[in-house]
């Protein structure tokens, strides 16, 4: 019982930690920085940041498709779509770390060192858009994954009737 709490515990953990830090980066880091930097120094420094951002949504989410593989019961409907769902939200992240980053990083080297050049220009844009649909894709994800967490969360002392034990009456 203690160990399907601690892993339940550090399931939620991990899952509000990606929620939020994803929200947080694509919500207000990015947007900030090219508002207060301008657009070269933006990129230069989302540059920076993305992609171990990328590598530890990849790594975390794993994390997460083991721990529901762990705590999975068998009984309960949506197991199989809980680990699908990180199943498919590794494969997207496993592909913004491994592929679409890097591949980012470098198309927009090659269009900076050729500025005038259009067509890796487009190439660089068509990563970058893909990348943000991909992580906007995990984001919603993340916040559906999260749903049955929040409709969980109650005071602890407001029990459901199957939870209480029978009491006992004395005449």
């Amino acid at each position: 019982m203690l160990y399907k709490r601690l892993l339940r515990g550090f399931y939620s953990y991990i899952l509000i930690f990606l929620t939020g830090a994803t929200l947080f980066l694509a919500l207000f880091v990015a947007p900030l920085l090219f508002t207060r930097l301008g657009v070269p120094k933006a990129a230069e420094a989302t540059g920076v940041l993305f992609p171990p951002y990328f590598h530890l949504l990849f790594v975390l989410s794993l994390v997460e498709l083991a721990l529901s593989f762990l705590m999975a019961d068998r009984k309960q409907p949506f197991t199989k779509i809980i680990i699908g769902s990180w199943f498919f939200i590794s494969v997207i992240n496993g592909l913004l770390a491994g592929i679409l980053g890097p591949e980012a990083i470098v198309s927009r080297a090659r269009w900076l060192s050729r500025p005038g050049d259009l067509l890796e220009k487009a190439h660089f844009d068509k990563i970058h858009e893909l990348s943000v649909i991909l992580n906007s894709v995990s984001l919603v994800m993340f916040l559906l994954l999260c749903l049955p967490m929040a409709f969980s969360l109650r005071p602890s002392g407001d029990k459901t009737a199957s939870e209480n034990p029978p009491s006992q009456t004395h005449s």
